[in-house]
């Protein structure tokens, strides 16, 4: 089985993808854009498409040229967070071929500000600031990508209980829940120090409004005058460098007001790491039971952050149970297994 993954390289979900699936003995590439906060290993660079309108062009057609061949290659084609070209002519191509098609939704491709704001009103606030990052985030846009698939006949993969809220059911004919993974040998833990003396929090939001920075800062100022400890801000480094931050830490604290857990939180868990990060009301019952995740809300992180200072041991417990977590629930190889039972079933 050949299998192709289109076009964004996601939170680095279509590398680790693409490496899980070869490990168990598939033919995978990827083809995707690069980023400096993400990992790119094992797939393939698509030309960059800025720059001035001759580069841009032959920039596009060289772009299509490639994942026309890369489609005309592949038996199933998975894409992630949205189409690879305009007019969504890869998804038509890959139907005119009679490939398997599947989309795997991620975040703002199908977030739903409307939905998301009603049952929760962190988001809501942020999402009315002018500096909240995701403004391509919005009912219509969220329709339109869903839409887009569905009439391409594409099999829809849902990866966290939170973007099944924003699912349009009848859009499509099956879907599956799949998970956010990590290829476990990437991060091999290192558990925090029940007694550390001057523990060490670290924050590395890529989007600061979207993960309630300000919220996360104001506490950790307040924290200062009552514990000894150290706390690093991570913003612009590449993914290298946040990992040997957050492998150093005794507490990661990943976001407050998004709702449910990300890559981020999956990493630092990896890793060993307790994990603080607001997990909505609508979603606390929607994970399998034992969920390590610190719940904390921007009105409930200083108070959330002090009791994690005041214990190691806990710390220490926390860091195992993420983990063992991890393990049980986010290892690329068992999804990757996974994503072959739903390939081959197709």
């Amino acid at each position: 089985m050949k299998v192709l993954h289109l076009p964004t390289n996601i939170a680095s979900q279509m590398s680790v993808t693409v490496r899980a699936l070869r490990a168990e003995g598939i033919d995978a590439r990827g083809l995707s854009g690069g980023s400096l906060v993400q990992d790119g290993s094992g797939i393939e660079l698509l030309p960059l498409q800025g720059g001035p309108w001759p580069r841009r062009l032959w920039s596009a057609l060289r772009r299509c040229v490639r994942i026309f061949r890369a489609v005309a290659w592949a038996d199933v084609v998975h894409w992630h967070y949205g189409p690879g070209l305009p007019g969504a002519l890869d998804l038509k191509l890959a139907r005119l071929l009679g490939r398997k098609r599947f989309v795997e939704f991620w975040g703002s491709d199908i977030r739903n500000p409307e939905i998301e704001s009603a049952g929760n009103r962190w988001y809501a606030e942020a999402f009315a600031d002018p500096d909240f990052e995701c403004r391509a985030e919005s009912a219509e846009n969220s329709r339109r990508v869903q839409r887009t698939f569905a009439r391409a006949g594409a099999r829809a993969l849902i990866p966290s209980p939170g973007m099944a809220e924003y699912f349009l059911g009848g859009c499509f004919a099956v879907h599956e829940r799949t998970a956010q993974r990590v290829c476990l040998e990437d991060y091999p833990p290192v558990y925090p120090e029940a007694r550390a003396v001057r523990p060490l929090l670290v924050h590395a939001p890529t989007a600061p409004v979207t993960k309630g920075s300000r919220y996360i800062l104001a506490a950790v100022e307040k924290l200062r005058e009552r514990f000894d400890f150290d706390f690093k801000l991570i913003t612009g480094m590449p993914q290298a460098a946040v990992r040997e931050w957050i492998s150093r830490c005794d507490v990661f604290i990943d976001q407050v007001v998004a709702g449910e857990y990300g890559l981020a939180a999956v990493e630092a868990m990896a890793l060993g790491k307790p994990v603080v990060c607001f997990i909505k009301p609508s979603l606390t019952g929607a994970y399998a039971p034992g969920l390590p995740v610190v719940n904390a809300a921007p009105d409930t992180v200083e108070q959330v952050l002090a009791e994690l200072l005041a214990d190691g041991p806990r710390r220490r417990r926390t860091g195992e149970l993420s983990r063992a977590w991890v393990e049980a629930h986010h290892d690329a190889r068992k999804i990757a297994r996974q994503l072959i039972g739903i390939y081959q079933a197709a």
